[in-house]
């Protein structure tokens, strides 16, 4: 398996010449989260790059938690250990988010003779860089909630994904997995360039008999719709559609996480009243 992240400005100048898609709306909303809330970590490629403004707003204003958002587009997991070893270390973490689709352009991905690590052995790169960064993350009391890939123009997942939800179930109750494609799929299963508009999206101009397209042209994988380096200048559907993915898995593992709370709270207070009842 090999994930390679083109250099989309190499191709900016092309599209531009050819395609200028009406500009949309791109700003996201900016909610204040109390001092004391959840902290949410995202650690990713590219596409936790291109989704990384809805996903801190969603998680901020919807399950009002503190968003750190670091990606690398063309990055691999192997890459972040030394980022992860520093963000335990620095602050603490509730939640880290772990999203990578297995790049290999980067030096720990390669053999020692440079050329790059791909099938078994690059997957094997992932699992013992997933173990580890699972070790680190729960060691220091986060949860870890591991996003599969996404595919591309078929029923074919990523042989990557098997390998995160083999790491998450090693990792017991305190590890969970997003399905990233799941909203990238049709009724068929198959993964789609093009896909209905979300009710939000029906108004937009990239919104045309009822579809709107969710990954880049001529390269199908990533998610805005102009082939432009840096932060996407027009709405990014894929982009909305992967961050809810994303915010999904965070809020069911912060509503746990409340829900454990509440109960500790609520035998701790019994075991105070059984204590001065037998007094």
């Amino acid at each position: 398996m090999v994930v390679v992240v083109a250099t989309l400005a190499a191709w900016t100048a092309v599209a531009a010449a050819v395609w200028a898609p009406p500009r949309e709306p791109t700003s996201v909303a900016s909610c204040t989260v109390p001092r004391g809330a959840p902290r949410v970590v995202l650690f990713g490629d590219s596409l936790a790059y291109g989704a990384r403004p809805r996903f801190k707003s969603d998680v901020e204003c919807g399950a009002r938690a503190h968003v750190n958002v670091i990606a690398q587009p063309g990055a691999a997991l192997c890459d972040f250990r030394n980022v992860i070893r520093r963000e335990v270390g620095v602050r603490r973490i509730d939640v880290a988010v772990i999203e990578f689709v297995g790049n290999n352009i980067t030096p720990c991905t390669k053999e020692p003779t440079g050329a790059p690590l791909v099938g078994r052995a690059l997957l094997a790169r992932y699992r013992a860089d997933a173990f580890d960064a699972m070790s680190m993350l729960t060691t220091a009391g986060a949860h870890v909630v591991f996003v599969t890939p996404l595919g591309r123009a078929d029923t074919t997942e990523p042989p990557l994904g098997s390998v995160y939800e083999a790491v998450a179930r090693a990792g017991g109750r305190r590890v969970s997995i997003v399905d990233g494609g799941r909203e990238f799929r049709d009724s068929a299963g198959f993964y789609r360039a093009l896909l209905p508009c979300l009710p939000k999206e029906t108004s937009l101009p990239a919104c045309s008999h009822g579809l709107i397209r969710v990954r880049m042209p001529f390269e199908g994988f990533h998610f805005c719709p102009v082939l432009k380096s840096g932060p996407c200048p027009v709405h990014a559907a894929g982009a909305v559609r992967f961050a809810n993915e994303m915010t999904a898995g965070v809020e069911a593992v912060l509503r746990t996480r409340s829900a454990e709370a509440r109960r500790h709270v609520s035998r701790s207070r019994r075991d105070r009243t059984g204590t001065r009842d037998d007094r």
